[in-house]
């Protein structure tokens, strides 16, 4: 059964919202299988059941080996990331 293309638009306009987007990914990915809550919830099980989240790593010392940096140095950046930021706020407004 052949349907035509403005067959096609009208009934995809009858689907709900979660429809649509279901029906664009697989449109945009056809080779990708849909993600649903039952994949990722099967995803989030096998992952729990190889261990994944028994020991998470922690970050307790991670960052204590780095340089000392002085408060001038500190506050010097923290202008450039500031001046940064107001600079790609001003280009967007024009």
């Amino acid at each position: 059964m052949a349907i035509t293309f403005e067959e096609l638009v009208q009934a995809a306009q009858q689907l709900n919202s979660t429809q649509k987007a279901l029906l664009m990914q697989r449109l945009r990915y056809p080779e990708q299988e849909p993600v649903t809550a039952e994949s990722l919830l099967a995803e989030l099980e096998a992952l729990r059941a190889a261990g994944a989240f028994d020991v998470p790593d922690s970050l307790y010392g991670m960052f204590s080996e780095r340089a000392a940096v002085s408060a001038e140095e500190l506050d010097d950046y923290l202008l450039t990331i500031g001046s940064e930021w107001n600079q790609d706020f001003d280009d967007i407004d024009n």
